[in-house]
């Protein structure tokens, strides 16, 4: 049976979905979103959004252009964002505008809807074997910078690049979009249209080609490079709304307006982009305050924020639903971390809430495992309270943390004083973190912590190759569980730097990604939660911060995604005075 798509919200795909892709036999029961099939191959149109896609009321006179200005506060290690060198926010702002997605999601929402970008609309096939056909529609006006169309062999290009990857090339958190099918002739060309066969029904297919992560790029413009990997802007050829133009490393990135946009000729409203580097924080509230920055840099910490909600002319946000999160991670590839006693005492070792009071001023919640207090799919508080390691008699679990630890070290001979080397990326928030991490396992015996700092492309790398024994860093990601969990928690995901490795854990992962129902899906999330807590994996988080959204009031129709995307359309952004 086949279901088109064009602006359905996600979300609302899933209850589509599941009542559609139990086969001919079972009975589908009417709901109110539009026609029901009949028969078998039946075309039924999907039930359009209940509210539609916000666009902003027009200002009065013209959209003033002029340029965007954004910080970050550390230096983009890339521009390719197939790759761990554009895994952050920081690379995302000096490439993403430049760049167009098959489908994209909304801005603004948490997830937001999926819409068409260069796929015009989609459809997909439910195959009575538990796959499916997803069939994505190109329209015929979008150009790539250099004037040349943008081809379904272009589209085909990027599928293949993220499932067979070139000699030299890793793929970073795009590596979940080639799960979903088992080799690259699954992918097809017909006309206009490209056919993607996927081992599962899974809705999140569709987030993950959505994905910020999963942009689409010139197929002749990158492999006529000298390398696989696309290193800067002179290597960057992109169909967005924003051309590359030039840069300089660890100052500033600069991207002018594409004056023959495809997708309409009014856009984009801005003149150009310019993403400056400040390292300092002084330097970054200075240049917020003084207005010579427009939007704040994406991981603002909570001392920065409190001063910025002083300022008048500034909007201030904070939400708790995302995935990011502070998070130790202990290598279980070496000893003694490959230990379930000695990964269960240092969570037991850890005084959560004054992580999150001296990590982020208290803003957010230490009670969340895998994902943190409202989101859909956490475990309730009153449960997590309950489990080890959220107590409030942190006393008597600091006591058992030195058990579990003595115990092991009579077993195996292990000396907890000896120098244990904590991988610590060179940011203030890093070593402040690592600090804290120091004196906590102290406490519980392990007194041999010591900081190995790194500057961030070699933590990048050696987070990879398991090139570490334990360290504190902040993670983030999508909220789609089919791209979180498999990136951190699945036994070979891009971002399981603790190479962690369970079987009933990724026996879960695969069971949610097949679930019938979002009920049924959210049951499942929340028992792998459990069991993952049971076997103490080797990621253990600490504490999940709200998230602080910080822009001057002159940027207009700015809707950041929360979900671990800061294009946020940047099309449609405008200024409201120079």
């Amino acid at each position: 049976m086949k279901l088109l798509f064009r602006l359905l919200p996600f979300i609302g795909v899933i209850g589509l979905l599941s009542a559609l892709a139990c086969g001919g036999a079972q009975q589908v029961t009417p709901t109110p979103s539009g026609p029901q099939p009949t028969s078998p191959g039946q075309t039924v149109p999907t039930a359009q959004p209940t509210t539609a896609p916000q666009v902003p009321d027009e200002p009065s006179g013209d959209k003033y252009g002029g340029i965007l200005r954004v910080q970050v506060h550390l230096d983009p290690t890339g521009v390719d964002l197939h790759t761990p060198r554009g895994a952050s926010q920081r690379e995302f702002w000096i490439a993403a505008p430049a760049l167009n997605y098959l489908v994209a999601e909304e801005p603004g929402g948490t997830p937001g809807p999926i819409i068409p970008d260069l796929a015009e609309s989609w459809d997909v096939t439910l195959n009575a074997d538990g796959t499916a056909d997803w069939a994505f529609n190109l329209g015929g006006d979008a150009r790539w910078h250099n004037g040349e169309p943008v081809t379904v062999e272009d589209i085909k290009f990027n599928f293949d690049r993220v499932k067979n990857t070139p000699e030299g090339l890793t793929i970073g958190r795009a590596q979940p979009v080639g799960t979903y099918y088992e080799n690259v002739d699954d992918v097809k060309i017909d006309g206009n249209k490209i056919t993607v066969h996927t081992n599962t029904r899974s809705q999140g297919f569709l987030a993950a080609v959505a994905l910020t992560n999963f942009p689409m790029y010139n197929k002749a413009a990158t492999e006529a490079l000298p390398q696989p990997l696309i290193r800067d802007y002179s290597e960057l050829v992109g169909s967005g709304p924003f051309i590359p133009e030039d840069y300089e490393t660890g100052a500033r990135y600069s991207l002018s307006r594409n004056p023959n946009y495809w997708e309409d000729s009014s856009l984009p409203y801005l003149d150009g982009i310019e993403v400056l580097v400040m390292v300092d924080e002084a330097t970054r509230l200075a240049s917020l305050q003084s207005r010579q920055v427009d939007i704040a840099y994406p991981q603002l910490d909570a001392s920065l924020y409190l001063q910025l909600q002083k300022m008048d002319h500034m909007v201030t946000k904070t939400v708790l639903g995302d995935v990011t999160h502070w998070d130790v991670q202990m290598n279980e590839q070496r000893e003694p971390w490959n230990d379930f006693r000695v990964r269960r005492a240092v969570s037991l070792g850890m005084d959560r809430n004054l992580v999150g009071e001296i990590s982020a001023r208290g803003f957010g919640s230490p009670y969340g495992i895998l994902y943190p207090p409202g989101s859909p799919y956490a475990l309730p508080e009153d449960e997590v309270k309950q489990m080890p390691g959220f107590a409030e008699d942190k006393e008597a679990e600091f006591e058992e943390a030195r058990r579990l630890l003595a115990e092991y070290s009579e077993e195996t001979g292990y000396d907890f004083t000896q120098e244990i080397p904590m991988l610590t990326e060179n940011r203030a928030e890093n070593i402040e973190g690592a600090t804290l991490l120091i004196q906590q396992l102290a406490n519980i015996g392990i007194t041999g912590g010591v900081m190995d700092v790194q500057e961030s492309a070699v933590t990048e790398e050696r987070e990879i190759a398991h090139d570490f024994n334990i360290m504190i860093r902040l993670f983030g990601g999508p909220i789609e569980p089919d791209l979180q969990l498999q990136n951190q928690y699945v036994t070979g995901g891009a971002r399981n730097f603790a190479a962690m490795s369970h079987p009933e854990i990724d026996a879960m992962y695969e069971e949610q990604r097949n679930a019938q129902t979002q009920e049924e899906r959210v049951k499942i999330i929340q028992d792998m939660a459990r069991r993952f807590w049971e076997v103490q994996g080797g990621s253990v988080p600490m504490w999940w911060p709200a998230r602080f959204i910080a822009y001057d009031k002159r940027v207009q129709d700015y809707n950041p995604t929360l979900a671990f995307s800061p294009n946020s359309n940047v099309t449609r952004v405008w200024l409201s005075e120079k």
